[in-house]
């Protein structure tokens, strides 16, 4: 990177990387992955730059390493402790999902059909295509959420007394607005699990508190 380094804190600098699918260690490797040496202070010791924003010369550099890149995905699971039906109709029936994520849906989620969401008793909202749903297995769509279409993928796993829940959603280019948007999307998902948890496990809607910024 030379004198142009990206200069970030490390919690930014590792939030803002790790929703990239491969890196192959170009930043990772940086000699001054958000710190930069004190004159004549020996190679262990590091100071921590304060500036945490992406500017100029130092964006340049991040496009230079991800331009090649493939595109950028954002990867989520939890467990969730009840059976794996249950947890299946809460993301398609709009009605359990209005407890969780959405105010309200126009209809059930079913491969090849386009369905509309509500967010807030504003009426903003947007059309969700829906791909493909297998029965307590699997639910795909694709929405423009982050501003571009997008597909996601919802993985319903059985696991001991458990199931799991995996979410991904792709995909992005690998530069500063693609960057941008997987991480407000992983915040975006991460939030959902943790919604769908407290109602299916406990009752409790989450989402009356607004979402997490």
């Amino acid at each position: 990177m030379g004198s142009s380094a990206l200069r970030a804190r490390p919690s930014l600098y590792h939030e803002r990387t790790t929703c990239i699918q491969t890196f192959r260690g170009s930043l990772r490797t940086a000699p001054a992955s958000g710190m930069e040496r004190e004159p004549g202070v020996g190679a262990g010791k590091l100071r921590q730059e304060p500036d945490c924003t992406f500017t100029g010369a130092e964006y340049h550099d991040v496009r230079a390493l991800t331009m090649n890149e493939k595109p950028l995905q954002v990867k989520t699971k939890t467990a969730i402790a009840k059976p794996a039906h249950e947890v299946f109709e809460a993301i398609v029936d709009p009605e359990k999902m209005s407890h969780y994520f959405i105010s309200s849906g126009s209809g059930r989620m079913e491969s090849d059909k386009t369905i509309h969401w509500v967010f807030d008793g504003g009426g903003a909202g947007l059309d969700v295509k829906v791909q493909r749903v297998e029965r307590d297995r699997f639910v795909s769509f694709l929405w423009t959420a982050s501003g571009v279409a997008a597909r996601v993928e919802i993985e319903i796993v059985p696991n001991g007394s458990t199931t799991l829940v995996k979410v991904s959603e792709s995909e992005w280019p690998a530069d500063e607005k693609g960057i941008a948007r997987c991480v407000e999307q992983t915040q975006g998902w991460t939030h959902f699990l943790c919604c769908m948890k407290a109602y299916l496990e406990h009752g409790i809607n989450l989402r009356q508190s607004g979402t997490v910024h």
